[in-house]
Order: C-alpha cells, then sequence, then structure tokens
C-alpha cells in the first residue's frame, strides 16, 4: 500500500521527493548557505573532506544525497535526469535552508542539476560546478570525436550492469575511484538510470549559457571525463562565467580537496562583494 501511495504522490501527481540531509549545519551571521551536490554512483559523503575543512567557516552548509543515491529514495519507476533531480533539490533546500539565497557546489553529474535548479529557481546566488561532463547535445552524426566517444563509452556501460558493479568494486578496492563512489548489485540500476538520463541525454551545456547568476567552473587539465574545450568556450562566451583549471583528474580527493576549498572561499568572497 504504501509503495502504491508513493507511486500515485509522486508519479502521478507529480509532487517532487524529499531528499535526505547527509549533513547540516547552521552558524550564527551567516552570509552565504553552500548546498553540496555529488556526482553519480555516489553520494554526500564524497564531500566529507571538503565540509570538514569549513568548520570553522561562517557558512552555513546542508549536504545533500540525490535522489537514487545514499539515503535518499530510490524508486523504481524515476527516470533520474536532471529534470527530476532538481526538482527533488529545489524543494528540499526550500524546506531546510530559510535565507533568501544560497550557493550550489556540485561536482560531475552534481554539476548538471545544479544548472538545472538554477534554470527553475531564483534562490541561488552563484554556482561552483567542479568537473562538469558538459557534452555537446547534437545527434552522434554530428558530434566531436571526444563527445562521440565518451557517449558511446556510457552507452555500453548501461548495457553491461555486472560488469560495472564487478569493475567498481576492484577500482575501490585499489584507490582508482573516489571513496564515496558506491556501486552494487542493489544500486546500479540507479546508476545506470542517470547516466541514460543525466549524462547521456543531457542538455545542460545549450543550459548554462542561459543563466545569468555568477558561475566559476573548475576542472582537472587530467580529468578523461571532461571536454576541456566545451569549458573554456563558456569563459569566452559568457562573462558571468570563470573558468579555473589545475593540474588534476576527476574524483575530489587529495589535492582537489584544497583546490575546491581554495575556490569556494574566493567564489564567496567575490559574490560578498557584489
Amino acid at each position: 500500500m504504501k509503495h502504491l501511495f508513493d507511486k500515485f504522490w509522486h508519479k502521478t501527481l507529480g509532487v517532487p521527493y524529499t531528499l535526505s540531509v547527509r549533513e547540516y549545519r547552521t552558524v550564527r551571521k551567516a552570509k552565504h548557505t553552500l548546498v553540496f551536490l555529488h556526482g553519480i554512483g555516489s553520494s554526500g559523503a564524497a564531500w566529507s573532506g571538503v565540509v570538514s575543512r569549513l568548520v570553522n567557516q561562517p557558512v552555513n552548509i546542508v549536504v545533500l544525497d540525490l535522489l537514487g543515491f545514499g539515503d535518499s529514495p530510490r524508486p523504481a519507476w524515476a527516470k533520474y535526469d536532471a529534470k527530476t533531480q532538481a526538482r527533488a533539490v529545489n524543494k528540499t533546500v526550500a524546506l531546510k535552508i530559510r535565507t533568501r539565497s544560497a550557493v550550489l557546489v556540485g561536482h560531475s553529474m552534481g554539476s548538471l542539476v545544479a544548472i538545472e535548479c538554477a534554470k527553475r529557481s531564483r534562490r541561488y546566488s552563484g554556482l561552483l560546478l567542479a568537473s562538469p561532463p558538459l557534452y555537446d547535445d547534437k545527434t552522434d552524426k554530428y558530434l566531436p570525436d571526444r563527445d562521440r566517444q565518451l557517449v558511446k563509452l556510457y552507452d555500453m556501460m548501461t548495457r553491461h550492469p555486472k560488469r560495472i558493479v564487478k569493475i567498481s568494486a576492484i577500482a575501490r578496492k585499489y584507490g582508482l575511484i573516489g571513496h564515496a563512489f558506491d556501486v552494487t548489485e542493489s544500486t546500479v540500476g540507479e546508476y545506470i538510470a542517470a547516466l541514460k538520463a543525466a549524462i547521456i541525454n543531457q542538455t545542460s551545456l545549450v543550459d548554462i549559457k542561459l543563466l545569468k547568476l555568477p558561475i566559476r567552473i573548475v576542472y582537472g587539465t587530467l580529468d578523461p571525463l571532461v571536454i576541456g574545450s566545451h569549458i573554456r568556450s563558456l569563459n569566452k562566451e559568457r562573462s558571468n562565467v570563470t573558468v579555473k583549471s589545475f593540474l588534476g583528474s576527476h574524483d575530489v580527493e587529495g589535492r582537489y580537496v584544497t583546490v575546491i576549498i581554495k575556490h569556494i572561499n574566493e567564489f564567496l568572497a567575490e559574490l560578498t562583494r557584489r
């Protein structure tokens, strides 16, 4: 009965889910609220190294588990695209944050969700996007080589869920992926659904050009999942977009933690001066 009500309430009536808030911290006289969105196959735990080092900063902090990941709901029927994720994020933020504005900090897929959130709400004063996988939205026939190769790779992965589980387990064992990456037999369905809907079939590269709020993008020049030319072109085309690169890869671990904290502090200072 609970399952039927859940499906009727959220699928039929379209009521967004409320997400699990992994960490919630408020301080007196906070000038900003940071809302952290993790990448695919992970959870809010991916931000633990960053959040732990912001403990003395005068900012409110909200760390979310996106739909289908961590402790958030995992409806089998959900599409898990950026639109669905953004509606759930915006609802949760509205319930949890009393301040008028917040800064979204997204990593990988979380960056694409952050773009969609900003499209749908004026609550946000800025976006800080880490390693956003922004790909060309044209059909495969006309995709540039790098876009086409990555899309084909992702598409192949969606057809082999057992291999994804096996490879991710080996990669975690040897420290080849982030500590919070957790794709198992029980979660691989949501991972594949999100990969198809939010990353393969995305419109984020077009959508981000329509946003007018301040945006800072940070990415590693050794990141195999990020196409730097797309990001650098945004820096040239859009005056509200600032791009920063560093010698590093995809996951926010190790040196990337220090880099992202530096850019969070700089970005918040920039927003305060406005």
